[in-house]
This record gives C-alpha cells, sequence and structure tokens, in this order.
C-alpha cells in the first residue's frame, strides 16, 4: 500500500520566533519518531498471525436444531433460485461445492452446526439481498419461503458482521505493519481513527 505521507513535511517540524535584535526567524528542529526493526517485524508477525486465524476460521449459521433445514434450504436457494451473468456462474457452481460440503458433514456427524468460511457467507448475503425469479410460479415459490429466507438471511447478516469486524482487524494490522516499513507509525500519520470507521472492502 502507498502509504500516505502526510507527515513528510514533518521531518523537521518548524516554528518560528521572533529574534531579539533581528527580523530573522529561529527554525527548531523536532526529530519525528520511527519504528525500529524490533516493531517491524513484530508488526508484520502479528498481520501475518490475523490472516492465518481470519482464512481458518469457520462460522456457524445453523444449530443443532436448524442446521439441516438451514443446509436443505440454501442448496435448493442456489440450485433454483440463484440469477447470474458473465462470469457470476462460477460462484454459483463454488457455492454448490461448499455447501455441499458442509451438509455432508452433518451427514457424516463430523459436525453438528451448519457451518461456513467467509467468503461463502459473503456470496449467500449478497445473492440473498438481491433475490431474483422469472415468472409467477417463481414468485409464488419465493412468497412460500418467505419467513425461512428471512430468518436465514438474519442469521447470515448477523454472522456476516462479527465476521467482517475480525477483517477489519486484520486491515488494520496489515496497515501498521506497511507504514512501520515506510518509516511510520500508523497513528501518526492520521490513519488509525480512518481505519477504525472504514468498513473493509471485500
Amino acid at each position: 500500500m502507498e502509504i500516505i505521507n502526510e507527515i513528510q513535511s514533518a521531518e523537521f517540524a518548524t516554528t518560528e520566533t521572533p529574534a531579539a535584535s533581528t527580523e530573522e526567524t529561529t527554525k527548531i528542529k523536532v526529530e519525528r519518531r520511527k519504528p525500529s526493526d524490533e516493531e517491524i517485524n513484530q508488526y508484520k508477525d502479528e498481520f501475518e498471525a490475523s490472516v492465518v486465524e481470519f482464512d481458518a476460521a469457520i462460522y456457524s449459521i445453523g444449530d443443532v436444531d436448524n442446521a439441516n433445514k438451514y443446509a436443505d434450504f440454501l442448496i435448493n436457494f442456489n440450485t433454483y433460485q440463484v440469477s447470474w451473468s458473465k462470469n457470476l456462474w462460477q460462484g454459483v457452481i463454488k457455492m454448490d461445492e461448499e455447501l455441499l460440503a458442509a451438509k455432508n458433514k452433518l451427514i457424516s456427524g463430523e459436525e453438528k452446526e451448519f457451518k461456513l468460511t467467509y467468503h461463502p457467507l459473503e456470496y449467500l448475503y449478497f445473492v440473498m439481498s438481491n433475490p431474483a425469479g422469472f415468472g409467477l410460479q417463481s414468485a409464488k415459490t419465493f412468497q412460500a419461503n418467505l419467513d425461512l429466507y428471512s430468518e436465514i438471511y438474519a442469521v447470515i447478516e448477523k454472522a456476516l458482521t462479527d465476521v467482517r469486524a475480525k477483517l477489519a482487524k486484520t486491515h488494520k494490522a496489515q496497515e501498521r505493519w506497511q507504514a512501520a516499513e515506510q518509516g511510520f507509525y500508523l497513528e501518526d500519520i492520521g490513519l488509525e481513527d480512518q481505519l477504525e470507521k472504514e468498513e473493509p472492502t471485500v
């Protein structure tokens, strides 16, 4: 990332003080802080650890009572009700693989809850936020399943809110490390507060 050099000019900050006997001003040199090699390595390790932790995380969207019901609904929804265009067909096929794999873990007893990783959650949130169909029959089918649809959508939305909070921490760790590599502390270039307010890009 190209760190914004907002304090580049602050390498030597100056203040002007009137001289007692002349019109000249006196420039006072202020040396800014720079991260040490140890801190840079620490920030790098923290970022890499957060990436590993995030990538390995699996999130429950169906407890013991609802796992199979949710899994079956989402498999059916992805099979018959998701529309696609251009290259989005790849996502539909990949999502089918993810859903069937999660369902098979329920069947085998490996899992008691219906669990998915981050990217499938983002996919489901996107397609369920933009439902589409063709003709009267698909509209009636959607209406008949609206309560369950809304229930599952709310669960996915909540899970994704938690996931995105973790993603934001990973993003912040990356920014801190990259700022340190360029000789700055993240808080010194005004990005600390900005990153806490930003929603992560996915």
